[in-house]
């Protein structure tokens, strides 16, 4: 008897929000590096591929005085942030998506999934995603 074939793997869902590392090593520049969190904005067909696009975010105790301000750093509110029961975080707080840190990222980079943020937020990322393609939303 053959034992069963195992599942397929779960495939990142847009708005989820994951830990990534990105060895110093493999950036060059202004490029993010080291672990952060992830916020994925690629539609679930392109997850079920095996690389995911996300956004990075980061924590800015300040954002009046962040001068990269909207359409390419947008606020994600803390009550639009959801966090998984026993992740460990550091975003619990107001972050702010680096929508211009666009980066597509191979599954296998996903760590562990924090947790979420609303529709709203999304759909605030990726307009400004929108903003830095120079599309039209």
């Amino acid at each position: 008897m053959t034992a069963a074939p195992a599942p397929p793997p779960a495939t990142a869902q847009p708005g989820e929000v994951y830990w990534v590392d990105i060895p110093k090593a493999q950036t060059v520049g202004h490029e993010q590096a080291e672990r952060r969190p992830y916020v994925i904005v690629s539609a679930p067909e392109v997850n079920a591929r095996g690389t995911v696009v996300g956004v990075p975010l980061t924590t800015v105790k300040n954002p009046s005085k962040v001068s990269f301000l909207p359409p390419y750093w947008i606020l994600i509110p803390q009550k639009e942030l959801t966090v998984d029961w026993g992740a460990t975080l550091g975003v619990a707080q107001a972050s702010m998506a680096k929508s211009e840190q666009l980066r597509v990222l191979d599954a296998k980079r996903l760590g562990t999934k924090i947790g979420s943020i609303t529709i709203t937020a999304l759909a605030a990322i990726r307009l400004g995603v929108a903003s830095v393609l120079s599309l039209d939303p």
